[in-house]
């Protein structure tokens, strides 16, 4: 989601993300997202304030692990079905825990378990190194 940038002709306190997508971006801090959108400090990007709404059709979140063995690496894609998340929220994975920002409660909520970890096997061989990406797809009716 995209952040409300600060009007830079103007004499007023800018906002910098330390974190996040939006890394590096300013932006401005007394109304950092569009009508319609919370700001999340904690990822320094907006949610859609959708306290509430539930997909009636099917959704799911892309997880992209990236692995690194010893001398090579790999890319495995999964797909998690979510019932629960709101359409739009911001998804990011902490650890092995793939999380969602809920809007109602304004705090990210566990929605699921990445599948790889360093030390695990993964084709035969150990992982040495590993980073997840996570992305939610939009809400396709039934």
């Amino acid at each position: 989601m995209a952040l409300r940038p600060p009007q830079m002709d103007q004499c007023r306190f800018k906002f910098r993300c330390r974190t996040g997508p939006n890394n590096g971006l300013a932006y401005d801090g007394s109304q950092p997202c569009e009508d319609g959108f919370v700001f999340v400090e904690s990822a320094c990007d907006c949610s859609p304030n959708t306290c509430g709404a539930v997909c009636s059709g099917s959704m799911a979140i892309t997880l992209t692990s990236s692995l690194s063995y010893s001398n090579f690496g790999a890319s495995v894609v999964t797909f998690y079905p979510v019932t629960t998340v709101e359409p739009g929220a911001l998804v990011r994975v902490m650890g092995q825990d793939i999380q969602a920002f809920n809007s109602c409660t304004n705090q990210f909520e566990s929605v699921g378990t990445a599948p790889y970890d360093v030390g695990d096997i993964h084709d035969g061989k150990e992982i040495i190194e590993v980073f997840h990406r996570a992305s939610l797809g939009d809400c396709s009716e039934p």
